[in-house]
């Protein structure tokens, strides 16, 4: 959106309150009928969906030829696909609206069928096309990037986003001491602060470590206890760890050695490529919802008419 029209979509933001961009329906709604009745909205949805439009034509016009080396033919490719990569380039000069290169785009589209069903790949595959398919950006669109997105899972993706985007993430390595020793030995090789997001409070993944090893032997991070931060605020939270209350509930010593994650420069080029931009993601999910808003009254207005409207009465 332009800015203008961003300006709009915050005024009805507003009204609506935080709580209208959650996943609930019923808020969703609200905040439908809101921006049904909002002009800046009208406004704005307009000239999103004309936008939409001409990068539908282009969008199929690109990637149709890159469908057909593939051998594509399955119902999302022929009645999705070009509606949701154009979303994606909505805020995309037509100027800087390219072919992506068939190294990157075949295998992303080919992996993208697979991962119809996981929302946060899905969402990887089709911002790594609109990456490679944007001239400003296509030089982060790595070839090999689709390869690393089909060895992902869809709940480590959720996290991994938020990691790489850091840059430099405190980590904590737990041991505890050797019976009858003056030695410790690692319980926890490498464990990163999780947060319960319904309760604020410290939460543990036991998937956790194998999704850290995993980054790391994909090249998108590294596990560095050589270095940490200097403000020891930064680990402050390790004492109240789940983990660590589990080992000293069962009467174990525990030691620390503080260290951090840090993207690799792999890994930034691959958060780049693949990253969502939040602000224009739910500036665009609200012009959708107008956009469907309006179609559903139009649909209910035409529903209501008769087939033979009756005649006016003659003066």
């Amino acid at each position: 959106m332009t800015g203008a029209e961003i300006a709009g979509v915050g005024k009805v933001v507003t009204e609506a309150g935080k709580a209208a961009l959650s996943e609930d329906a019923g808020t969703k709604a609200q905040l439908a009928r809101i921006a049904e009745n909002s002009p800046e909205m009208q406004a704005a949805a307009k000239a999103y969906a004309k936008r939409v439009e001409i990068r539908q034509t282009i969008v199929l016009r690109l990637m149709q030829p890159l469908g057909r080396l593939a051998g594509f033919s399955s119902d999302y490719f022929e009645n999705q696909f070009s509606d949701e990569l154009a979303e994606k380039l909505t805020e995309v000069p037509e100027e800087a609206i390219q072919p992506p290169k068939p190294n990157v785009a075949v295998p992303a589209m080919q992996a993208l069928g697979y991962s119809l069903d996981e929302p946060e790949l899905k969402g990887m595959y089709l911002n790594l096309l609109a990456r490679a398919s944007d001239s400003r950006s296509s030089a982060v669109a790595h070839p090999g990037i689709a390869e690393v997105i089909k060895q992902l899972s869809g709940n480590e993706a959720r996290l991994l986003a938020q990691i790489l985007a850091a840059r430099l993430t405190p980590a904590i390595r737990i041991k505890t001491a050797i019976s009858g020793s003056s030695g410790f030995q690692i319980a926890h090789s490498c464990i990163i602060q999780l947060t319960n997001l319904g309760t604020g409070q410290q939460a543990t993944n036991l998937d956790l470590p194998g999704w850290l090893d995993n980054w790391s032997r994909l090249g998108l991070i590294e596990k560095d206890f050589s270095n940490h931060f200097t403000d020891t605020a930064r680990y402050a939270w390790r004492d109240e760890n789940p983990l660590v209350l589990q080992l000293r509930e069962k009467g174990l010593s525990v030691q620390f050695d503080n260290g951090i994650v840090k993207t690799t420069d792999f890994g930034v080029m691959f958060e780049k490529a693949v990253a969502t931009d939040k602000v224009a993601e739910q500036a665009s999910e609200l012009a959708r919802m107008v956009r469907q808003a309006r179609k559903a009254a139009q649909s209910s207005s035409n529903d209501g008419e008769t087939e033979n409207p009756p005649a006016e009465p003659e003066p």
